[in-house]
């Protein structure tokens, strides 16, 4: 093939265009102001994110292995400009949804297409990795707070065997992404020529992959999901609290329906016969999925985050003292029925500290008390004449 037919090829129109429909390179169209609009988005709750999760470890004075997997998956130095890893596929994002957003293959050329493979190929390892360092993050962290006394309980060994499950699952997958083809050119140059004619070979079905992928990723993000819920609900707290708790816990359900989501947008990238068109939502969507990951990790911290912040005492005594005169008022009417001005109920226990929280986990009871500051090293245990333990913990929540 000589250099000018090579050449009207890599010019030519990446796609056949549908029956009726022309090919216009010269105006592909697109939306690129979604993409980047989305991306500003992902980072920003990122930002958010990581700021809660710093401002807590400030004010708790402590620094442990998941905040620095945290961190990690937002800014270690990568081979990608140096971006990191979510920074370079929020990069790569931008630099790509910018040009191509929602514009139909057979509207690019070739060499634009090839462009885009490779960064795609790009953001795929990107993806897999932060998700990885995200997921064992937030799994270490819930193991910090939900099992604070070491136990091996059912908590633990299921947290433990996720975590183990998803570093060998993603590091499978980050090495099938890196050598689906030999020479590794292939992945993103249809038209490699070795010695003179066209040369490589991809023995991996990299489509099988990515589907089987996304199904395994969709199923861990459900059961981390979960996982909390069950210990939430067992704690022994007013119900309204129980719902607050798990209304933290769960924003990490639209990194669930953004994982889903993408498994839709996998199939129509493969199936429609539009790589980029589809495709340009589906990396949108995998960077969705990456900033819900990190949410989990940073906004649970806003309680204490608030806690922290100055005149924040005198708003949470103000907000107390309204739903307390608001709910006398509404015992007081229903009480005193038909009972004379004079007379006076019985006086109510001492309410307990609103900061205790009791768990009941197997046949022991622990009574967790946070204070200021988490040193789980200060507990003290207290063997009753019914064989029963009871374990007195003086720390601070892990949010």
């Amino acid at each position: 093939m000589s250099v000018e037919e090579l050449k009207a090829i890599w010019e030519g129109p990446a796609q056949e265009p549908p029956p009726g429909v022309l090919s216009d390179l010269a105006h592909p169209g697109g939306n690129g102001g979604v993409a980047i609009a989305i991306t500003s988005l992902c980072a920003t709750i990122a930002g958010v994110a990581f700021l809660l999760r710093l401002w807590s470890r400030i004010v708790m004075k402590q620094v442990y292995i998941e905040d620095a997997l945290f961190v990690s998956a937002l800014y270690q130095a990568a081979n990608v400009k140096a971006k990191g890893l979510y920074a370079g596929f929020l990069y790569e994002i931008l630099v790509m949804g910018s040009k191509v957003y929602h514009v139909h293959t057979w509207d690019v050329s070739l060499y634009v297409l090839m462009d885009v493979i490779y960064r795609s190929h790009i953001m795929s390892l990107l993806y897999g990795l932060s998700l990885m360092l995200v997921k064992v993050a937030i799994l270490l962290s819930w193991i910090r707070l939900f099992v604070p006394l070491k136990q091996r309980n059912a908590f633990f060994w299921v947290s433990h065997a996720l975590i183990w499950s998803n570093v060998l699952f993603y590091g499978i997958g980050t090495i099938t992404e890196i050598f689906q083809c030999t020479p590794r050119e292939k992945i993103w140059n249809p038209l490699l020529i070795e010695a003179g004619e066209a040369g490589g070979h991809c023995p991996i079905d990299i489509t099988k992959h990515a589907a089987a992928s996304g199904f395994i990723n969709l199923l861990s993000d459900l059961i981390i999901l979960l996982l909390p819920q069950r210990v939430i609900w067992g704690l022994n707290i007013s119900r309204k609290k129980k719902i607050g708790m798990s209304f933290l816990f769960l924003v990490g359900l639209f990194a669930t329906v953004a994982a889903a989501i993408r498994i839709y947008y996998l199939f129509k990238t493969y199936d429609a016969n539009d790589m980029i068109y589809y495709g340009s939502d589906l990396v949108l969507w995998m960077g969705a999925e990456i900033a819900a990951g990190l949410m989990i990790m940073g906004f649970p911290s806003l309680p204490k985050v608030f806690k922290s912040m100055p005149g924040s005492t005198s708003v949470l005594s103000f907000l107390r003292s309204l739903s307390r005169s608001r709910h006398s008022n509404e015992a007081d009417s229903n009480s005193r029925r038909g009972l004379p001005s004079w007379f006076k109920p019985p006086s109510k226990k001492a309410r307990q500290d609103p900061m205790a929280i009791s768990i009941t986990m197997g046949d022991a009871e622990h009574d967790m008390e946070f204070l200021t500051s988490p040193d789980f090293a200060n507990r003290s245990c207290t063997e009753h004449s019914d064989g029963s333990i009871k374990k007195t913990l003086v720390g601070s929540d892990e949010m």
